[in-house]
Order: structure tokens, then sequence, then C-alpha cells
């Protein structure tokens, strides 16, 4: 396989690191946010926003935050265990829940390049040997969330659709997509794991390897880290294998709905906080198209996308635009409450990336 590091260089991009595709995707990526807090300014009422969070009932406020903290810890719960099940070793949930939360303030207060799962996957790589198996575990719980979405996705949809106040042409389409793009990844991904020497298969899984490979050079780059030659056993297709265990599955959706209904859960009492009564499952559908709609890379941490998408959305189902705009506001200082627990336990037990000690399961520096 061809080292993805060793092509030449790009004629998008030169010697001193211009690069237009960068310029590009920087450029919509400050554009798209101004463009719909411009529209977002134009359609609030300002007096009606700051009247209802005057109004906002602080002890209930303050119940949706700490509802909200138990996201992270159940996401965590999900991770480790597939990262478990993948390579057959157990890891304690203290230490691994510490690490979990420090990589929300990687995502947050560190340089976009060093995301929270780019810490995952050195975290793991280290506890499991090399890089490629982090990749393989954080590819794979990736792979499965996405599916496990669109699958609540359509299966909620019928329960919402009497709920809602106004009835766009396109919403009656969204079940075709949602099934229909979960049918074509599970089998492309069926197909990969049953059929894996297949010579079309194998060339796929070519492909996906040497994109592996070219994530893992620009990740270590970013880091300033020295890549360590990972071993010869074949980590994204053992895992894949591995990943399509009926049991497997099962807990990975159960997992995937606990994480969804904890956080469906906290919007509900953010309006209640404000006088609404939302039933939970339109919390619940909504939370998946979000985690969908946030993946797209248009916007620096979703600004702009958020608050967009919870206007548009509960509009559907006749909120006003200054409820759903302070909700939006509600759930970012959610976010920013989980980032700062992380930061905190980053400050008290340092670096991950740093105790190599500690991360490969040999004897800790700390007391």
């Amino acid at each position: 396989m061809n080292d993805p590091t060793s092509n030449n260089t790009p004629a998008s991009t030169t010697r001193s690191g211009f690069s237009w595709k960068r310029i590009v995707r920087l450029a919509i990526q400050f554009a798209v946010p101004i463009a719909i807090f411009w529209i977002i300014f134009k359609k609030i009422e300002w007096a009606v926003l700051f009247e209802n969070a005057g109004r906002a009932r602080l002890s209930v406020l303050l119940c949706a935050f700490n509802v909200l903290i138990l996201t992270v810890p159940v996401a965590a719960l999900r991770l480790r265990y597939l990262a478990q099940r993948l390579r057959q070793r157990t890891m304690p949930f203290g230490e691994f829940c510490r690490m979990f939360w420090m990589t929300y303030a990687f995502g947050l207060f560190f340089p976009s390049q060093v995301g929270g799962d780019a810490v995952r996957v050195v975290y793991l790589g280290r506890r499991f040997g090399s890089l490629a198996a982090g990749f393989a575990i954080i590819f794979s719980e990736r792979l499965v969330v996405l599916s496990n979405l669109l699958l609540l996705l359509g299966i909620s949809f019928p329960m919402i659709f009497p709920l809602l106040t106004s009835h766009p042409d396109w919403l009656a389409t969204l079940p075709w997509i949602v099934y229909g793009g979960t049918g074509v990844l599970l089998t492309v991904l069926i197909l990969m794991t049953g059929f894996s020497n297949h010579p079309r298969m194998a060339r796929m899984i070519d492909r996906l390897e040497w994109i592996f490979n070219h994530v893992r050079s620009k990740l270590m780059k970013s880091l300033g880290k020295t890549e360590t030659p990972s071993d010869n056993s074949d980590h994204f297709r053992s895992s894949l294998k591995t990943l399509f265990q009926p049991g497997i599955l099962m807990m990975m959706l159960l997992y995937t709905l606990a994480v969804q209904t904890v956080s469906a859960y906290g919007s509900n009492l953010f309006f209640l906080a404000l006088g609404y009564d939302i039933p939970v499952m339109v919390n619940l559908f909504f939370n998946l198209i979000a985690i969908i709609v946030f993946m797209l890379p248009i916007s620096f941490g979703g600004f702009g996308i958020r608050e967009g998408t919870f206007i548009v959305f509960y509009g559907l189902f006749g909120v006003p635009a200054e409820i759903a705009l302070l909700i939006s506001f509600f759930s970012l200082i959610g976010i920013l409450l989980n980032s700062a627990i992380g930061g905190g336990i980053l400050l008290l037990f340092g670096n991950p990336l740093e105790i190599e000690k500690d991360l490969s399961g040999g004897p800790s520096k700390r007391k």
C-alpha cells in the first residue's frame, strides 16, 4: 500500500503551506454563521426574548444542566464497552471516564485540529499498543452511532408527525431518506465484513485504510508527535468483523438511545423553565437530527448552524423563534459546562497525551 504522505504536493498547495481548499473552507465556515445570525437578528423580537429569559425558573434550569452532565458518563460507557469488546481487554471506568471528559476540553478550548476524537484516538492507541487500534475503535464507534441515529430517527418520525403544526413538503420524504441511508450504510458495512476477500471489496477497504493512514499522519503532525510503526495486524478489518455481532450492535443501540434520552429530558426541562411543555419525544427527535446536522463542517463549533436548526425545527411544532433561540443558548451553556468540567479534570490530573505510563498501564507518576 502506498504511503499517502509520500505523494507529491497537490497543485492547490504551495511549499509555503498556502492551500486554496483551506481558504475556501475557512471562508465558508466564517460566512455561513454570519449569514445565519444576520437572518436570526432580523427575525427575532429581542424585547420578547429578554422578557422570556427574565421569567425563566432558575431552579428548573439548574436541574436541566445537571441532567445534561449525565450524558458524558453514559457516552463514556458506550465507547468503553465497544473498545473492550473490540480489543478483548478491560479498562477501569473511573480512568476512562476521566479521560473522556478531558476530551471535551480539548474539543472546545484547544485548536480545532486537536479535537476530542483525536485525543481519544491517541489514548486508545497507547492503551492498546498502536494508533491503528485507536483509529479502528473510534471509526467503528462513529459508524455504529451514525447508523443508530438514522435508525432511531426513522422509528421516532411516525410518533412526532401528529404533533407537527406545519407540514412542509420536504418533511414527507424524510423517512425514506433515513431508512434508505441506513439500509445502504448497513449493506456496505456487511459486504465489507462478509466479502472482504472479494477484489472490489478489498480495493474499497484498501482505500479506507489509505484514508486512515492519511488522517493519522495529519493528526500526529498537528499534535507534534512522532508516530511509532503500528503492528501488522489488520485492526480495521478485525474490528468490523467483531462489530457485526448481534449482541454488540444491540448494546450500542441501547447505549445510544440512553444518551439521547437523557439529553432529551434535559431539553424538556429547559422548555419547562420557560413555561413550555414540549413532549420528550419531540426533543429526542430533534437531538437525532441536530447531531447529524452539526457534523457538517460548515461552521466553527456549530455556531450559527445550531441556532438556525433550533429555530427552524421547533418552529414546525409552533414554538416561537424567541423561545427556540433561548433553548439553543441554554444548550450551548450545557456544552460549555461539560467542557469546563473537562478542563477542571485536565488541570487536576494532567494532559492525557503526556502521561504515557498512566495510559499504557504502567506505574503512575502521581500519587
